[in-house]
């Protein structure tokens, strides 16, 4: 089943704030004034390496001087990379009062922040009821990523945070929508499954393919159990060998155990896999987009 958080959460923030909007990141020139919208141009040039050398020690400074003029994102961001430590020295405390300054701004991705922070204790005590508040106050402003953590963390549970299938349900049907491989996974199995509402396994199987097409390891895996077993869908053991290598490309070992016990048992055949590895050798993910 999938397992949230496998990716560096605030690399993941990170990225989120330095892909939306902005002006071309070719040939960026050295900001010469102390224009905040500059500046943060500048920084992001220097994070990505895009019109500008690789430095993200200077992408902090640049992000700093923004910060310090009132740029919600720069300060979103200068939180993320203080979490991180990454071209800055890690300090959680000054994490939270960036964070803080942008989300009282109406940033989502430093809201998303700070629910992370409370629900490890990062720059104070853990703090599982500011967690979800702040989720949801993210996820509520439309931002996918909250959407899929807070939907992850009701499928899950933790201390202080009991689990809700239900609520779960709801924020991954939304970030699902949006096309979140992740949720889409996690969604497909609560479908396949019939938590959280009546079993649908055609659903299952849609949820499971429009992940797997965007390179979700787990979804690659989940949909190969489905067309070995004709779940939801024909029985097709030459399209269960493709998503199953496509799963073991990405390092899930579920993927792997599947196509070992379909060869130990006679299911397929070597000559089978080998096959769905030359297919699967073209195989290029597509783009994050909404359901259909």
């Amino acid at each position: 089943m999938f397992h949230p958080f496998r990716a560096n959460p605030f690399r993941v923030l990170t990225a989120l704030l330095l892909t939306s909007g902005g002006a071309n990141l070719l040939g960026v020139d050295e900001p010469k004034t102390n224009d905040a919208d500059a500046l943060f141009v500048a920084g992001r040039a220097s994070y990505k390496g895009e019109g500008a050398p690789l430095d993200y020690a200077k992408a902090a400074d640049y992000f700093l001087k923004a910060a310090e003029a009132g740029h919600s994102k720069a300060q979103a961001t200068l939180g993320a990379m203080l979490v991180e430590g990454r071209g800055i020295p890690t300090d959680f405390i000054k994490a939270k009062r960036w964070s803080g300054k942008a989300a009282e701004r109406g940033d989502a991705t430093a809201k998303l922040n700070l629910g992370w922070m409370a629900l490890e204790g990062l720059g104070g005590e853990r703090d599982p009821v500011a967690a979800v508040r702040w989720y949801r106050a993210a996820a509520e402003s439309g931002l996918a990523e909250a959407q899929l953590r807070l939907g992850d963390l009701y499928f899950w549970g933790k201390p202080g945070i009991e689990r809700d299938l239900a609520e779960s349900a709801k924020w991954l049907e939304k970030a699902s929508a949006l096309g979140v491989a992740a949720a889409q996974n996690t969604l497909g199995v609560m479908r396949e499954t019939g938590e959280a509402g009546p079993k649908n396994l055609e659903e299952a199987v849609r949820l499971f393919s429009a992940a797997a097409e965007q390179g979700d390891a787990r979804a690659q895996m989940n949909l190969g159990r489905m067309y070995t077993n004709g779940t939801g869908i024909g029985k097709d053991l030459a399209a269960a060998c493709y998503w199953f290598v496509l799963s073991i490309n990405g390092r899930e070992p579920a993927g792997e155990k599947q196509l070992k016990d379909l060869l130990q048992t006679g299911i397929v055949t070597f000559k089978q896999v080998e096959e769905a590895q030359v297919l699967a050798s073209s195989f290029t993910p597509k783009p994050r987009a909404p359901l259909p």
